[in-house]
């Protein structure tokens, strides 16, 4: 069931202001999801690796995903780790829906965190 909000957000690179400084420019688009936790070999599996999955995040359509690589989900800000999107395959046994995208987010290990305006 999609019951949750969470805002995707693009890095568009850097622009001027008009006092002449160079700063990011992010667009945001807050979607509806589903949110659940991460399994247990995914967690491992991804340490190993220097990363540190906290939520998975399902997003119904995957027209709503353009390749944001940063999510704010509840007030904190995190990465997206991994992508997967399904062709349906597993519909017929109650897995995701054939338009379904699962985002697998959280924090690079040593990352302080990239500022992010809101």
């Amino acid at each position: 069931m999609i019951d949750d909000v969470c805002t995707l957000i693009a890095d568009n690179g850097t622009t001027v202001d008009e006092y002449l400084n160079e700063v990011n420019d992010y667009t945001e688009k807050e979607i509806f999801c589903r949110v659940s936790g991460i399994t247990r070999s995914e967690f491992y599996a991804a340490a190993t690796a220097g990363l540190e999955p906290e939520w998975t995040i399902h997003i119904s359509d995957f027209r709503d995903y353009n390749g944001e690589r940063l999510v704010r989900y509840k007030g904190q800000l995190y990465s997206v780790i991994r992508v997967y999107r399904d062709a349906g395959s597993f519909h017929s046994r109650g897995g995701m829906s054939p338009n379904e995208v699962e985002l697998i987010i959280g924090q690079r290990i040593g990352n302080t965190g990239k500022a992010v305006n809101g």
